[in-house]
């Protein structure tokens, strides 16, 4: 895949529906797959451009995951199954290692000794496509106005959750192809039936919703909106004074359709410049067509507000991963739960592109940590954090040429780790 293909399959780089998946199920007896061992001749540099707290937080917030899962869970890597404790002592090692050197040689030496290290090799060429999202940070209101007249929406309460696999495979198969996992609509109780649930395009420009006492807070563009759904979740900077952070709640089921790609095909924006601010470029040129290209894109997200009004936004007020805690900026990363379960250590290695087309080379260990609707097969997003700079930076992470290792402790190193 082409790097300017991508930015228009997904919007642009970053929008992606990372921490769009929230209520997941994560099953670690499924893979991965898609990994391969590599002899210790062959590792990587294993260096690390990162802030050191912020990877011993998310350390510390996996670890506290894995006390609270079911012991039977198993782990595959290459040929290799690990259990529960297994995957909780390898990352303990690792954080004893980390406390002992800092993000040092003497850390990389101990690794060396202690784990085992798996390429990612979902692709032939063992390439993986590294992209990055953020959370938002929005300028809103509690109260509609002139100015603030969008809003984000709480889950409906009809809206419900089929799951197609529990349906025998004749029952749900459209012509040869099966339908699979999670399948959304409405119940019509006139008719005694399910029926798709509202469009984009019914919701905001039908008023599908209105009148139902949803609307959770109002926002000044209906891009911000649209942005807002592509994230997932995020903060929302009061007119009134503080922050108020909204999670995801659910989604209308509808399939994502890339509005970068419409503005391409429509010869409105040239392909090798589609960006986010290339598209609000656009809006405000065309603030007619601010409305009518978003609404194509008919897929929509709910949100979800525990009525707490922040002062300021700082790490544990960040968007929850797919595993149920806040992810870490630059410490987690979000992958395809069908193939890579979710709490092991991993490194990372790519370009970060800025505004003037140069590129800067980072690397550091990450935790899978979260998922999302666009992320598929060789395919990582890497959480930025919160803000201008994240949503900046997000916009311009595309590397159709990363790498990513999972790291996971030999099985007597973590004996000697366990052992009184």
């Amino acid at each position: 895949m082409t790097a300017s293909n991508f930015w228009v399959a997904v919007l642009v780089v970053g929008l992606n529906f990372s921490c769009a998946v929230k209520h997941a199920t994560v099953d670690p007896q499924v893979g991965p797959f898609g990994t391969t061992e590599v002899a210790l001749q062959h590792w990587p540099e294993l260096d690390d451009h990162g802030q050191l707290v912020h990877l011993q937080l998310a350390i510390e917030r996996q670890l506290a995951w894995f006390d609270s899962q079911n012991k039977d869970l198993v782990w595959r890597f290459g040929q290799e199954a690990y259990s529960r404790e297994d995957m909780r002592g390898s990352l303990r090692l690792f954080q004893q290692a980390l406390n002992k050197h800092g993000l040092s040689e003497q850390l990389v030496e101990e690794i060396q000794r202690d784990f085992r290290l798996f390429k990612m090799t979902v692709d032939p060429t063992s390439k993986v496509l590294v992209t990055g999202y953020h959370s938002p940070v929005y300028e809103g209101s509690l109260k509609p106005s002139g100015e603030y007249r969008f809003p984000l929406y709480r889950l409906p309460n009809d809206l419900i959750r089929i799951d197609a696999d529990a349906f025998a495979p004749e029952i749900l198969k459209k012509g040869d192809r099966l339908v699979r996992g999670i399948v959304y609509g409405r119940y019509d109780a006139e008719h005694k039936s399910v029926l798709p649930y509202y469009t984009r395009r019914q919701i905001d420009l039908e008023h599908a919703l209105a009148g139902r006492e949803l609307e959770i807070v109002y926002l000044s563009s209906y891009i911000d909106v649209f942005l807002f759904h592509v994230q997932g979740g995020g903060f929302v900077k009061l007119a009134e004074g503080g922050y108020l952070k909204v999670n995801y709640a659910g989604k209308n089921g509808w399939p994502y359709r890339s509005i970068g790609r419409v503005l391409v095909d429509e010869g409105l924006v040239p392909e090798k410049d589609i960006s986010i601010p290339a598209i609000k470029a656009h809006f405000a040129r065309v603030p007619d067509d601010e409305m009518r290209v978003c609404l194509i894109n008919q897929s929509y997200v709910f949100y979800e507000w525990d009525g707490t009004i922040h002062e300021t936004v700082d790490l544990s007020h960040y968007p929850h991963g797919v595993l149920g805690f806040p992810v870490t900026p630059k410490r987690s990363i979000a992958t395809d739960k069908r193939l890579f379960p979710g709490g092991a250590l991993a490194w990372i290695s790519s370009k970060q592109r800025h505004l003037d087309g140069s590129a800067t080379p980072f690397s550091g260990f990450v935790i899978d940590q979260d998922t999302g609707g666009a992320i598929e097969d060789a395919h990582v997003d890497f959480f930025l954090g919160a803000g201008v700079e994240a949503e900046r930076d997000a916009g311009l992470l595309m590397d159709d040429n990363g790498q990513v290792y999972f790291l996971v402790a030999k099985k007597a190193a973590v004996d000697r780790l366990v052992k009184p």
